[in-house]
């Protein structure tokens, strides 16, 4: 193999590599995409309130971890892995903090 056989693999190595690259920028945009066209017309320009947030997880082990979600200001705490998922406290009110009281006032 010579000199010029090696600079041809690595430039068509180079131009792979770019073509991943540029494809997953494509796809991150276009599903960006999807999102605000999702929202169009809605009248609120994708800045609609989610519903459902993650607010921490805790892995216990490899297989298991806990998982505090938030729907609708409600906390429900998950125990995932294992054999089967479980719901470990359902539909608490989760505890006010200084954060959100500001939050609230608009500070």
């Amino acid at each position: 193999m010579t000199g010029l056989d090696l600079l041809y693999a690595a430039l068509a190595l180079l131009f792979v590599v770019g073509l991943i690259g540029g494809l997953a920028i494509l796809l991150r945009s276009s599903a960006t995409l999807q999102d605000r066209l999702r929202h169009w017309g809605s009248g609120t320009n994708g800045r609609s309130k989610r519903r459902l947030e993650l607010v921490e997880t805790l892995a216990l082990d490899a297989r298991r971890r806990l998982v505090l979600v938030r729907c609708d200001d409600r906390d429900h705490l998950l125990l995932l892995g294992g054999h089967t998922d479980q719901v470990v406290a359902a539909d608490t009110a989760p505890k006010e903090t200084a954060h959100d009281r500001d939050r609230r006032a608009g500070r």
